[in-house]
């Protein structure tokens, strides 16, 4: 499987117009992170560094209009499957979303997924261990990136959390914190920036607007948790709830917080400008597949155990009562 990402990565030509896309989240800025440190290490590099969260999908085309290569890091290929039908470029797709492999010359997929639809492997452990031997130095990145996208069970062989109920108070569960914080706070690719600089965990923590970024985020989170109790509705197993955040990130956040803490599933609706997005948590990821139930309403998708969609306002109560009807074993809704 990593033979095909050490390929693609060897074979770029130095007049080539590489664009590097990446999910604007943890993971995917930390294993954007990785990638460049990669393409530096094989004298190479990308002419533009793309965050793409799901609402910038429909604008593919128009992104990669005028570059010869495409790297794609933790972006489901699901939502761009129809994208990549006549697609002429190479576009190397390193993700750990649900897949199918694409048939495609043009297509350098590396999905665990492929070959063991069970194993939970970010795209931050995937893009380290393929290219372990060539940025070492960067292993923190590759576990904060991991943690923060709840990487445990099946990448033990990079970071070690015995108890997954207190991945957030593991070092590296901390840290994907911090830059869960810069992320809300000084933006995506301010973030990428600040990491990418960062000779160590340690010189990152120190930076005067990291400190301040993470102040912020935490006096945020702290609001919305308590609006979050004051609007939460109960169905069984099931907690509803509405929050209107300061930053983009709280509802993804603050959706992993409460689910860690609960033995409920958690859906969260957040208003960001004329939208909502849609979070759902739920840690017993054994019994249900949230990001199949987003992906069979149509507004979005994800893992087993974390789901993010995006829907308008007017939407917002018809996409409530589908959500309860998908999980009517656990809310007990009929009607």
């Amino acid at each position: 499987m990593f033979e095909k990402a050490i390929s693609f990565v060897e074979n770029l030509k130095e007049n080539e117009k590489v664009i590097l896309i990446y999910h604007d989240d943890c993971d995917g800025v930390c294993s954007a992170v990785l990638m460049i440190s990669v393409l530096e290490a094989f004298g190479k590099k990308v002419l533009e560094k793309v965050p793409m969260g799901v609402e910038k999908i429909k604008d593919f085309d128009k992104i990669v209009k005028g570059f010869d290569k495409i790297i794609l890091l933790d972006l489901p290929t699901a939502s761009l499957k129809e994208k990549f039908e006549n697609i002429q470029k190479d576009v190397l797709i390193i993700d750990h979303h649900p897949c199918e492999e694409i048939k495609s010359e043009k297509i350098f997929l590396v999905n665990p997924l492929v070959e063991k639809p069970n194993v939970y492997q970010p795209t931050s452990y995937l893009v380290y261990k393929a290219f372990v031997d060539k940025i070492k130095k960067r292993k923190w990145v590759a576990c904060v990136g991991t943690v923060g996208d709840f990487g445990v069970k099946d990448c033990r062989d990079l970071v070690k959390i015995k108890n997954e109920k207190e991945i957030w108070k593991s070092k590296f569960g901390r840290l994907a914190n911090v830059v869960n914080s810069c992320l809300a706070v000084l933006g995506v690719e301010k973030t990428l920036e600040k990491i990418l600089s960062s000779r160590s965990l340690n010189d990152f923590l120190k930076e005067k607007e990291v400190i301040s970024a993470v102040k912020e985020f935490e006096k945020e989170l702290e609001k919305c948790e308590k609006e979050l109790e004051n609007n939460a509705e109960i169905y069984g197993k099931v907690l509803i709830s509405e929050i209107k955040p300061k930053y983009k990130r709280v509802g993804s956040a603050l959706a992993t917080k409460i689910a860690t803490n609960y033995d409920k599933i958690i859906i969260i609706f957040e208003e960001v400008g004329n939208l909502v997005k849609v979070h759902g948590r739920y840690r017993n990821k054994d019994e249900i597949h949230l990001g199949k139930i987003f992906e069979e309403i149509g507004i979005g998708g994800g893992h087993r155990n974390a789901s993010g969609g995006i829907v308008k306002k007017k939407e917002k109560n018809m996409v409530k009562v589908k959500i309860l009807k998908k999980l009517k074993d656990f809310s007990g809704f009929k009607s």
